[in-house]
């Protein structure tokens, strides 16, 4: 039996989540429910799963289970960029093994595509821009990362441009960054309305519970799922909670909860603030990893996301907070000197997943009960797939790939793990400080 210690406390002032309004309004739980397949966590990797298994058994009735409400949690909190590369290119940039790149990029952009069949089918509002990404280096050590990702895009065999100074500023309407590379693949969202509306697109053997947390899970012949109100019991239970997976007792999954931040200003323009010249939409991804993410989306808003703290718990305190903010605003100032007051209307917390040496977890964890955690929008996507791949007993070359990239190594207990976590994240943090 897996007891579940803990629950999904996201803060109320995720900006997407006030751009979009309601929701679907899905039901709660509130009786006992029989099925052949159970997926826990209506986020990507959730939604993917349950989408693969209704196409490999139109005749299954497949139920999917969430704490909360359909995109309220991390799968709804992102930035936005649905990547069509590798998310960290490595010292080596691919040299060497280009097939195992080439096939990660052919798999993120398989998921694109779904997505994109998703968004012209039902004719969704969800700013779908299909304007790549621009990869940004504020100073020498980010130039020195952005040689390593123009390295790893040539031996891979990609599309790109590289911007000097000057046609960065032209671009992006500010010269804070050095040099700049962009690829053109990367589509960028809103992704809770691009959530919602996969939900929403599920095949009619699909049934979508929300605000129903799950207090137990059973392994066995028939995995059982109690929950407050009524219990599931299924042929299969998939669990797809991302970090949250570290709550469900005995599993012990190798990964790391961290929690990360992003704001919306309200739109330039607006109460006297100057509109910056450039683009009218871009959105950078920075060379270091701990820099500073940011787009400037359609409607004259800028989104910025910074600052990462190890969250053994899943919460944020006030101080962590308000520095998350600070550190917003000054991105903000950094890069855009003449708006001297940039002012966040929302700025909300979500977690992510890190792991060591991998690409996420993944595999059967007790009796019929299968699980898989990763990190990203086309990864969680295409980790979804897999999982339903696997509970059924399919193969494939993406489902080869998902479990050779689904090996993490091995963590150190509490408290050692998050003092060397906290550590870590604040001396990268330093490191990339005029990446921030």
């Amino acid at each position: 039996m897996i007891q579940v210690t803990g629950l999904p406390a996201d803060d109320g002032d995720c900006g997407w989540w006030h751009l979009s309004g309601p929701g679907n309004g899905y039901p709660r739980i509130s009786d006992d429910l029989y099925c052949d397949y159970a997926v826990v966590g209506a986020g990507w990797t959730g939604l993917a799963a349950a989408r693969r298994l209704a196409d490999r058994q139109p005749d299954a009735r497949i139920v999917v289970i969430d704490a909360g409400s359909v995109g309220y949690g991390a799968a709804g909190r992102n930035s936005g960029f649905l990547y069509d590369l590798p998310f960290v290119f490595s010292a080596d940039a691919y040299r060497g093994r280009e097939e195992d790149g080439r096939e990660e990029i052919s798999l993120y952009r398989t998921a694109i595509d779904e997505m994109r069949s998703v968004v012209h089918a039902g004719k969704v509002d969800c700013d779908w821009s299909e304007i790549g990404q621009y990869h940004v280096a504020a100073d020498r050590q980010g130039e020195r990362e952005l040689a390593i990702i123009e390295a790893g895009l040539r031996d891979l065999g990609e599309t790109f441009s590289t911007l000097g100074e000057g046609e960065t500023r032209a671009a992006l309407g500010t010269d804070y960054y050095r040099r700049a590379i962009h690829t053109p693949g990367t589509v960028q969202v809103n992704p809770l309305a691009l959530l919602r509306a996969f939900a929403s697109a599920m095949p009619q053997n699909v049934e979508l519970y929300e605000r129903s947390p799950v207090t137990e899970v059973t392994g066995g012949a028939q995995p059982r799922i109690v929950t407050a109100a009524g219990t599931i019991t299924a042929k299969a239970v998939l669990l797809t909670t991302n970090a949250f997976l570290r709550s469900f007792s005995g599993l012990r999954p190798r990964l790391l909860p961290m929690m990360t931040f992003a704001g919306l200003t309200r739109p330039l323009g607006e109460g006297g603030m100057p509109t910056p010249a450039g683009e009218s939409r871009w959105g950078v991804v920075p060379a270091a990893l701990f820099g500073t993410s940011m787009r400037r989306l359609a409607d004259g808003r800028i989104l910025v996301r910074n600052t990462y703290a190890y969250s053994k718990d899943f919460q944020a305190s006030r101080r962590l907070r308000a520095r998350a903010i600070q550190r917003q605003l000054l991105s903000i100032r950094r890069r855009f000197p003449e708006v001297r007051e940039p002012q966040l209307e929302w700025s909300w917390g979500g977690v992510v997943s890190i792991f060591r040496g991998a690409n996420g977890c993944f595999g059967e964890v007790a009796p019929n009960i299968f699980a898989a955690v990763s990190s990203g929008m086309p990864t969680s996507i295409l980790y979804g797939q897999q999982l339903a791949e696997y509970a059924v007993g399919g193969g494939g070359e993406a489902l080869a790939f998902v479990l050779r990239r689904s090996q993490p190594k091995r963590l150190p207990p509490e408290p050692v793990v998050g003092l060397v976590a906290k550590a870590a994240a604040a001396l990268r943090q330093r490191r990339a400080w005029n990446e921030i």
